[in-house]
């Protein structure tokens, strides 16, 4: 009786229950003292959503989980209990690792008192707890077999029970079921071979045959400056770039849940900036499962998150000690305990466009499943700097918006950035995630992705980001790229016949290019500079030397400055109107651009030999340039 009261004080207050199950919740707001105006809204949020009124409730910043489990236990004459430690809990009818990436997000264990006895822990669904209360209330005396716990702190349990396995599996899972396609081992046999022996012939033949060796750099620097040039050459022809026009959605309860990952370390001074822009996504809010991912000894970031009010689609992954201190290795790590359809990757600096999973997602249901990947573009707001960030700018204009979009449009493989990576799950866990091993995770999940079958492209809505404004950061950040193409073409050519067959003749080529043309021609790069400087002083001393005397050396420079050429161009092209007369390009200092990229490449290779895993963090400050112009919406 006092239930079919209660029910209809909270339909004449909140408005009429559309389910049985919504009456638990209703009287639930009641007992929290939620207004009218508030509970209606989460009514509303849940009939547009395809959600319940307790998702929405639990998705807004303002309601506190804790006492909202809390009411929730009075209400059903359960004993409530705030923390649990991980070694009181068991399994109750499913692994415990299965239950984080529910949709729902776990919701009962076995729990063992401290006086040994074992209960059932639960933090019940809105439909749940509909049906607890009417199992209840036939079998009353079954309350001493229950207590309740704030879902949060169940998966807090539950994570912590099972880290060491999480860990050991996001650590380990490539290498042991596909160790051909791991980085763990910088190189093979005939590998090792090849570069050990290298390293000791090269130096040999240049000092017994000086002008043959002379001639074979020239050849090969020709060759890889001349493959690149061809590559941007073609991407010049692309399209002018625009925002694909957005669908409205009509359906929106058909949405799915979106997880947003986003890997910190050290990064508590921009937390509050991250958590901004996250808020500006244009995904309703319960159907997002953002998850923020830290190493465990990182205290002070993880303080700086919980100082934040944070709902319930929030969650802090602590990564814990023993595998390699990768962003990879804790992006694999969290991956396991994300409960989206869709998962996008973005880093703490980031700021994406509003409504940058709206398009994603409407891609993906566009495509067939062969479509695993989509990356959006990379734009840097702070070129107006220096010439460093100006530079920096430039080149990311030329790939995010001239040479990615023009090969994802001809099937090609693409080389994948860091951030703003839309994958679906189903096809990232078929592929076995990140390789926690490879300091370049995107580019060689992008490869892999292709080896195994799946498709990636592009999407138009950007993703804004400040570029390292001084020289030591912006060192360190381009010898772990370079370092990870390194790996990239060590693991993906151990055997190169098995490659072609797997990515075809044309998407092979395009490989070879853009990870062997452009680490080899950064390395090559002052070499030939020097070598060229020489030829030219000896052919002068010479007197009058004749005209086949000047090809080799004229080959060499002409091919050098036909590429900066081009990269200048494709930068141009793909920039806006405003980002040209703002960011700070110059022609003239593109071949300063190039010799510091040969410097981080020949500190790249060192690391690769001294220490091939190390990652070299990137230090991120506050946010403070206002971003560029947009690229117009397409007409």
């Amino acid at each position: 009786m006092q239930q079919d009261v209660n029910s209809s004080a909270a339909g004449r207050s909140f408005g009429h229950p559309r389910r049985e199950s919504e009456v638990i919740s209703l009287r639930l707001l009641q007992r929290l003292r939620i207004t009218p105006d508030r509970a209606k809204r989460y009514v509303e949020l849940a009939r547009r959503n395809g959600t319940t009124i307790q998702v929405e409730a639990l998705a807004d910043p303002s309601t506190n989980a804790n006492a909202y489990f809390a009411a929730m236990a009075e209400l059903l004459g359960l004993p409530f209990i705030a923390n649990v430690e991980a070694s009181q809990i068991l399994a109750y009818d499913r692994p415990l690792e299965d239950l984080l990436s529910d949709a729902d997000g776990a919701t009962a264990v076995y729990f063992r008192r401290s006086g040994g006895r074992l209960l059932l822990l639960v933090s019940p669904t809105e439909q749940q707890a509909y049906e607890l209360d009417s199992f209840l209330t036939r079998y009353p005396h079954l309350r001493d077999e229950l207590v309740m716990t704030p879902r949060a702190v169940l998966r807090r349990a539950i994570i912590a029970k099972t880290s060491g396995a999480m860990l050991n599996r996001s650590a380990s899972r490539l290498f042991v079921q596909r160790p051909d396609l791991s980085a763990r081992l910088v190189t093979n046999t005939w590998q090792s071979a090849l570069l050990g022996s290298g390293a000791v012939l090269i130096p040999v033949l240049w000092w017994a045959f000086p002008q043959v060796a002379s001639l074979a750099l020239y050849g090969l620097a020709s060759l890889f400056f001349l493959a690149c040039v061809l590559l941007r050459t073609l991407a010049l022809s692309s399209k002018r770039f625009c925002y694909n026009p957005l669908a409205s959605i009509e359906s929106i309860d058909r949405l799915p849940v979106y997880t947003v990952l986003v890997a910190l370390y050290r990064e508590d001074n921009i937390v509050g900036d991250l958590l901004v822009a996250l808020s500006s996504l244009r995904w309703p809010r319960s159907k997002l499962d953002i998850k923020l991912v830290c190493e465990q000894h990182d205290r002070k970031t993880i303080q700086a998150i919980k100082a934040h009010a944070l709902s319930s689609m929030v969650e802090v992954i602590e990564v814990p000690e023993g595998g390699p201190r990768t962003k990879p290795n804790a992006l694999t790590y969290a991956l396991q305990v994300c409960r989206g359809e869709f998962v996008v990757l973005y880093d703490a600096e980031d700021r994406p466009h509003p409504d940058q999973l709206q398009e994603a997602w409407q891609v993906f249901s566009r495509e067939d499943e062969r479509l695993a990947c989509l990356q959006a573009p990379l734009v840097i707001t702070n070129g107006h700097i220096n010439r460093l960030t100006g530079m920096f700018a430039h080149e990311y204009a030329g790939l995010f918006r001239g040479l990615l979009p023009w090969l994802a449009r001809r099937g090609l493989v693409l080389p994948l950035g860091g951030t703003s990576n839309h994958f679906r799950r189903r096809a990232l866990e078929n592929a076995m995630a990140w390789d926690p091993y490879n300091v370049t995770e995107d580019a060689d999940l992008g490869l892999r992705l292709v080896r195994l079958g799946y498709r990636c492209s592009t999407i138009t809505r950007p993703t804004l980001e400040e570029a390292p404004d001084t020289l030591a950061v912006w060192l360190g950040q381009r010898t772990r790229w370079m370092k990870g193409w390194m790996q990239c073409w060590l693991v993906h050519n151990r055997n190169p016949a098995t490659l072609l067959n797997d990515l075809k003749i044309k998407s092979f080529i395009v490989s070879q290019i853009l990870l062997v043309g452009i680490i080899s021609s950064m390395l090559i790069h002052p070499i030939t500079y020097i070598i060229i400087t020489f030829d030219i002083i000896y052919l002068f001393n010479q007197g009058a030397p004749g005209a086949y005397h000047f090809i080799f050396p004229a080959l060499g420079l002409a091919s050098t400055l036909v590429a900066y050429v081009t990269f200048y161009l494709l930068g141009r092209a793909a920039s806006t109107p405003l980002e040209r007369r703002r960011n700070r390009v110059g022609l003239f200092f593109i071949p300063v651009y190039w010799l510091l990229l040969s410097v981080a490449g020949w500190r790249a290779a060192w690391e690769l030999f001294r220490r091939p895993h190390y990652w070299e963090k990137t230090p991120h400050k506050r946010l403070v340039s206002a971003p560029p112009a947009s690229p117009p919406d397409r007409k």
